[in-house]
């Protein structure tokens, strides 16, 4: 009953913010909004950076966790190029909650969550880091991977710092015309980082055509469009 309850508080609190804004959402309105009273909303939900936190934290249900990733059979490297695709397409094409995880990274919002909300968040942000890490060294493996793991994560890192990167740039209109200017399509990302990091080019090539094809295959691109 609680789940059913705080999904419909989150829900009510995504189209609150849609309307009004972050800026002129309010935590007193939801409980209106929802149709509830204040005492089920202050037992699930103490002030509006636990709602904008786990709105965060919810972005990561259109996302596979890595067992799934691991337990796919297919070559680890296209895995992880696949992977990293996804991310980058569902970061453009769902703003909103792009939006509310590079929020919920500012220490003001989340130094005020309570401890159930933001230990959430945390433990998903902790799957989208180790992810990709442990699909390169599933690659390693497989004699498809020559990284060391310090160079591993900083290939991760890389690509970590270039996601969330994306989410403020797609926030701003300037920033948004600039990165069109700048033509810096998904394809070019992954084929510079990687190459970056060592992989010859035909390689990456290879495998971001693979890679779409699981993609497709798996119906995640569904995942990171938005519904009309």
């Amino acid at each position: 009953m609680e789940s059913k309850t705080s999904e419909h508080i989150l829900n009510v609190s995504e189209k609150l913010i849609s309307r009004d804004g972050v800026v002129g959402f309010k935590f007193c309105s939801i409980a209106k909004e929802a149709g509830i009273s204040t005492t089920s909303l202050y037992k699930l939900f103490s002030n509006k950076e636990d709602i904008l936190v786990a709105l965060s934290s919810k972005s990561f249900s259109n996302t596979k966790n890595k067992k799934w990733w691991l337990d796919l059979e297919v070559d680890a490297l296209t895995k992880v190029v696949a992977y990293y695709i996804f991310e980058l397409e569902l970061v453009r094409n769902l703003p909103f909650y792009s939006s509310m995880s590079t929020l919920t990274s500012n220490p003001l919002i989340c130094g005020r969550s309570v401890h159930p909300h933001i230990s959430e968040l945390n433990k998903h942000a902790y799957g989208f880091w180790q992810t990709p890490i442990a699909l390169l060294k599933q690659s390693r493996e497989q004699g498809r991977c020559q990284l060391s793991d310090e160079a591993i994560a900083r290939l991760c890192a890389l690509l970590s710092v270039i996601i969330r990167g994306q989410e403020v740039v797609s926030c701003a209109e300037v920033g948004k015309n600039c990165s069109e200017e700048a033509n810096l399509t998904t394809d070019w990302i992954i084929e510079f980082c990687f190459m970056q990091s060592g992989f010859e080019h035909h390689l990456i090539a290879d495998c971001i055509r693979q890679a779409q094809e699981l993609i497709v295959k798996q119906g995640l691109r569904s995942q990171c469009i938005v519904s009309e």
